[in-house]
């Protein structure tokens, strides 16, 4: 299945869960097995296992591509990158993801697992650089999704949180057109809508970091959602008084995943993204990698 491209997804959960089915054999307390987890991810493969998917029509545009962020999943055996912004073409404003995966194996590790995406340079010092890019005839797909190819060019440096509240702010008036999910993903926990906040505190309690809002109330933060490849911290969440991020729900509530913090450090404004480490990687590479030993 993992040579057929169009079985990549149900590959990908395939993978992921006999890796977590191996590691809890033997089980030592019934009690510890993720029963729920383990319910859905069957679920998911079975009905992906069905019948092939459909392949809707991609249709090549050119624009201006506009980053935000970048969601970051892995397993052992698997990570896949999607990256979110928004591409202004024909005169229009729509909300795109472009999403890149890679197998791997476990001495694949830190920072050299960047090099699986070589053909990403340019999305990570996009991210890196706050610098839009520039596409020229890159597929779209109907659901919202780009088909990277790697043709892009770096645009002019701009203020990516000024931009993101533009869109993305509660009741914005230039909000741009939305992503059409196929009837198969339909499910809350499917649910990433992005959207820009400012005017909070950032609190703690009982382990667990929320945005507070005063009366008006507060959104937790969707740690379990923060991969240790990010370069966005909870430190760099705490200190930060905007945020760019991704509406999810999860666990019976609605929570927000950041993609970019405006942080303070001292006298000190920064903004925090994930892409600058693997920027940096992709800008000067080790000499030697495992993924080089390997190939």
């Amino acid at each position: 299945i993992q040579a057929e491209p169009q079985m990549l997804r149900l590959s990908a959960i395939l993978t992921g869960f006999i890796d977590e089915l191996l590691n809890f054999v033997p089980v030592a307390d019934a009690a510890a097995v993720p029963v729920t987890r383990w319910t859905d991810l069957w679920t998911q493969a079975m009905i992906a296992a069905l019948a092939a998917p459909p392949s809707p029509s991609p249709s090549p545009v050119s624009g201006t591509l506009a980053l935000f962020g970048m969601d970051i999943h892995r397993h052992a055996h698997l990570i896949s990158l999607t990256a979110h912004g928004v591409l202004t073409h024909d005169g229009q404003t729509q909300s795109v993801r472009a999403t890149l995966s890679s197998y791997k194996v476990d001495a694949i590790i830190g920072n050299e697992t960047w090099l699986l995406f070589p053909d990403a340079t340019a999305l990570f010092e996009g991210l890196a650089k706050n610098q839009p890019l520039d596409i020229t005839d890159m597929p779209l797909l109907p659901t919202g999704d780009l088909i990277w190819n790697g043709q892009a060019a770096l645009g002019k440096k701009f203020d990516v949180m000024k931009q993101a509240e533009n869109w993305f702010a509660p009741g914005a008036q230039n909000a741009p057109s939305g992503m059409p999910f196929p009837p198969a993903d339909r499910h809350p926990a499917q649910l990433a809508e992005p959207i820009f906040l400012k005017d909070y505190a950032v609190k703690e309690e009982k382990g667990e970091a929320y945005l507070d809002f005063g009366a008006t109330g507060r959104l937790p933060v969707a740690r379990q959602r923060l991969s240790d490849f990010s370069d966005i911290t909870l430190e760099a969440i705490a200190a930060s008084s905007q945020m760019v991020g991704l509406l999810r729900f999860d666990r019976q509530q609605w929570e927000i995943q950041p993609l970019g913090v405006l942080s303070q450090a001292g006298k000190k404004t920064s903004l925090v993204v994930s892409g600058e480490r693997a920027a940096a990687v992709m800008k000067k590479p080790p000499k030697t990698s495992t993924i080089a030993i390997l190939k």
